[in-house]
């Protein structure tokens, strides 16, 4: 395998190789195993993404962070239920949480992508170094790199206005570390609720429905999801179980 590999010093170099359709390495779990001849590749290591801010109104994690260093993070167990280690504990095995990063979970999207799904939840915003923004909303509206295109994500910010809601993330998978067959997140937002699916469809899917009526709501949205061909279980098989583990959460 051959092909240019540049490691460029800071943003500007970043932005200059982008134009030049180098590809963005982040943890490389994905890009090195399909990786095509003489692809040239942007190691980001050197550009200072790795962290996680705590701010006023926000907790911003920079796209280089890996999701075995958000575990390490105790602070997060506090927000939202302990929600979000929650949800990256059902993240593959802890070798492949060591070289996850945020920016390449979420780019680099799957079906059973988890980060998308759990920024979608939480009405997170993706920054590029470009300086543009996207509401998570729009972000997984479509294939986020035919959104990007020359961009590179730089950070994720989470607000903390519902930082006091109890979250519920749940996940089943053939075993521990398996991709899921179906993973939901809850959250519990003021009048309504939040629910995101994995591993239903290429793309996170998001709900809100009112707390009012929840069987009603729960059939709803057995009917409304959007559902892939998957050799492990049918469609509706898929369906039902949705709506099961919903009522297990909401019930």
């Amino acid at each position: 395998m051959t092909g240019e590999i540049i490691i460029p010093e800071n943003i500007a170099q970043a932005k200059k190789y982008l134009k030049q359709k180098f590809v963005p390495l982040a943890g490389g779990t994905t890009l090195l195993l399909n990786r095509s001849a003489n692809q040239k590749l942007l190691d980001l290591s050197k550009l200072k993404l790795n962290y996680i801010k705590y701010q006023k109104k926000s907790i911003n994690l920079g796209a280089m962070t890996t999701i075995g260093e958000l575990l390490e993070e105790k602070k997060l167990e506090n927000i939202f239920g302990g929600l979000i280690p929650k949800a990256l504990l059902t993240i593959g095995s802890n070798l492949n949480r060591q070289m996850i990063t945020v920016g390449g979970n979420i780019v680099g999207i799957h079906p059973w992508s988890v980060l998308p799904a759990l920024f979608l939840l939480l009405n997170s915003r993706i920054k590029t170094i470009q300086k543009k923004i996207y509401p998570a909303e729009k972000f997984f509206a479509t294939a986020p790199k035919s959104l990007l295109k020359n961009e590179l994500v730089s950070e994720v910010e989470i607000p903390l206005a519902w930082a006091k809601s109890i979250g519920r993330w749940e996940k089943l998978s053939l075993t521990a570390t398996d991709y899921p067959l179906i993973s939901v997140g809850v959250l519990p937002v003021e009048e309504s609720i939040r629910i995101v699916t994995v591993g239903l469809s290429l793309l996170p899917q998001l709900f809100i429905i009112a707390r009012k009526n929840i069987d009603k709501e729960i059939e709803n949205i057995g009917e409304k999801v959007k559902i892939s061909q998957d050799i492990r279980a049918s469609i509706e098989y898929k369906r039902e179980i949705l709506k099961n583990i919903l009522t297990d959460i909401l019930q």
